[in-house]
Parts: structure tokens; sequence; C-alpha cells
């Protein structure tokens, strides 16, 4: 039975053995031990200040020189006690519980198992998987041999069916390394039908860019809304030129045409810049829209497809401020680029 006694004789042979230096999270039998007298945590921690205080250190340095050479092997078989859990001996009387593991002690040490298992201590339970497991490699090599068996018998069966490939090729003096497909677009096929089981990357340079999918320099999808955009080439177009271009745009079989306001100014954000823009009076005024639309080059207005009440005016968009401007049809101060839609 535990006792303050107990508890204050382990905890003072510990500081001893420790030298003093006796921290209560490496020592779980001297918590197990003052839980079980009812002391918590920080009142051992006081318990173990107060006994080291007690300790005549100069005294004591002989025992603990001595004490540092003994080990389990010198200790008299009559005063050790064997944990239950790691087997580690004790000294009898000192503790309840193991001082390497903080397990309950046993007045005899485990017998250790053998590392060895013969049939003979197989218990009868364990036996049943190993009779189980040699019917099953039995019955997967009387398996093996009969399909060997037949397929032997297979081989000398065919041993007459023999192909004569010599006549295959004859000559083969007029072919040349510049036959060599170097490529699917400029490969010759012998057989047509052979192409229907490959599959043709019709367009090596689409990529995404943050939330763009830029298939060439000119055509671009914008994730955000799922618009596709076309940058018609770098140059002023007049109202009706720009009608006629997305008309006649037929870029990976979209319908085109001139976008509203709403729609293109989706593409404006002052973070960016795209192109080189606009120069006048020394300066360039490039379009703040994503980088990915940098064929637009010298463009920052772009035509929109609002019309005015007025059919001599229309509409552009000034990209570099992100503005609606009125456009004189017929005569248009500024040049104003074209950037087409489609959904």
């Amino acid at each position: 039975m535990e006792t303050i006694q107990g508890l204050n004789e382990l905890i003072k042979n510990r500081l001893l053995e420790k030298k003093g230096n006796v921290k209560l999270s490496d020592n779980t039998d001297i918590i197990l031990y003052g839980r079980a007298l009812g002391f918590n945590e920080n009142q051992l921690l006081f318990k173990v200040l107060e006994i080291e205080e007690t300790i005549d250190w100069a005294k004591e340095k002989e025992n603990i020189i001595k004490s540092e050479t003994f080990t389990t092997v010198t200790k008299s078989p009559n005063n050790i006690i064997y944990c239950s859990n790691c087997n580690a001996a004790n000294e009898k009387g000192v503790a309840n519980f193991c001082v390497d593991c903080g397990g309950e002690l046993n007045p005899e040490p485990i017998k250790a198992q053998s590392q060895f298992v013969t049939p003979n201590n197989i218990p009868e339970k364990s036996k049943s998987p190993y009779i189980i497991i040699g019917i099953a490699l039995l019955v997967i090599l009387i398996l093996v041999g009969l399909v060997y068996s037949r397929i032997k018998k297979d081989n000398g069966n065919n041993d007459s069916l023999v192909v004569d490939t010599t006549e295959v090729i004859k000559d083969t003096s007029s072919f040349k390394s510049n036959d060599i497909p170097t490529s699917l677009d400029t490969a010759k096929v012998a057989n047509p039908k052979e192409v229907d089981s490959i599959t043709v990357e019709t367009n090596s340079y689409e990529k995404k860019i943050d939330n763009y999918i830029k298939y060439n320099e000119n055509c671009i999808k914008d994730l955000n809304t799922n618009y596709y955009w076309y940058i018609a080439p770098d140059k002023d177009f007049d109202f009706e030129s720009a009608n006629n271009f997305s008309n006649n745009l037929t870029e990976k079989s979209l319908n085109w045409r001139v976008p509203t306001y709403s729609e293109i100014k989706t593409l404006y954000n002052s973070d960016f810049s795209a192109g080189q823009g606009y120069y006048a009076n020394n300066e360039y005024y490039p379009a703040k829209i994503h980088n990915v639309f940098n064929a637009v080059g010298s463009g920052s207005w772009f035509w929109v497809s609002d019309r005015s009440y007025n059919s001599s005016i229309a509409y552009a968009i000034n990209l570099h401020e992100g503005i609606k401007v009125r456009v004189d049809i017929q005569n248009h101060r500024f040049p104003v680029h074209l950037i087409l839609i489609s959904k």
C-alpha cells in the first residue's frame, strides 16, 4: 500500500539517481504514486523541492558515484520486483510502479517468449490458416501444371504453321529517310481508316493564363464571363468596316459581332496594361486590360455596338480610362480599333 514515507523515499532515491535533476514529466512513477495518495502534480513538484533541500549533497556524493555503477545484475535477487509491462527490474518496497514505464510491478519476472514458432507450439486455432494456405498452394500448383501442359500441346499442334516473311520486303533501295512523316499534318497515310483511332492535336499553342485561355495571339476566352474575344488587326477601323470584318470572321466557327459597351467593359482592369497604346503628346496611353490581349498594339479606343438616336453618331470605349465616348461615324478624330465578341 502506498504511503507518504514510500513516496518520500521514491522521490529522494530519484533525486540521488538524477543528481537533483528530477522532472515530473520524465518520472511517471512519482506521478502515479502521488495520485494514489491524493497529490496533484503541483503538490508533487513542491514535495520534490522540499525533499531536495533535506539532502546533504556533499555527504551523498560518494553514494551517487557508487549508484551510477550499479545495474540490475548487481542487485540482490531477493530484493527485486519486475514490471508486468516492460519487465524492468525495480527495488522491492521502494515503489509499486515501474521506474521505467510506470507499469504495475510483479514479484516474478516475465518469462521471455521463444522467438521461433514450431508446429508443436502453434495453438490449435492458429494452425488452421496454415492448413488452408497449404491447400491453396497445392491447388495453384496443379492448375499451373495443367495450363502448362495445355500450352505445350497447343504449340506442338501449331509447329507446322510457319509464316514465311522473306518475301514481304524484297527491295528497300527506293526507301528514303525523307519519306518518314514528321507530323500528322504532312504524313502520307497508306490506309485512311487507320487515322480514325488517332487523336490529332489541332492547336498546340493553346494555353491557360490566369483566368484566360489563349488559343492564339488573337483569339482568347475569358473564363470569368465565358466570352470569346477576337482582336482584329492593329489598325483604325471605321464603323462600317468594323461590322463587315465581324460578319466575315470564321475563327473557331463562332458567330462574331461588335460587343456592347457593358460587355467589353468587363475587360477593363486598371491593374493591367496591354499593348503599347495610343501615342499622343509624347506619351503612350495603353488599354487597361489584361496583358493576354497584347495584340491590341496601339489600340486604346474600341468600337461598341451601342448607337445614338443620331444616325451619324456611334460609340466606342476608351479602355485606357474605362469610359464610353461618342464617335462621329464619318469623321472620328482618334483611331478606333476593334475587338469582337462571341458567346
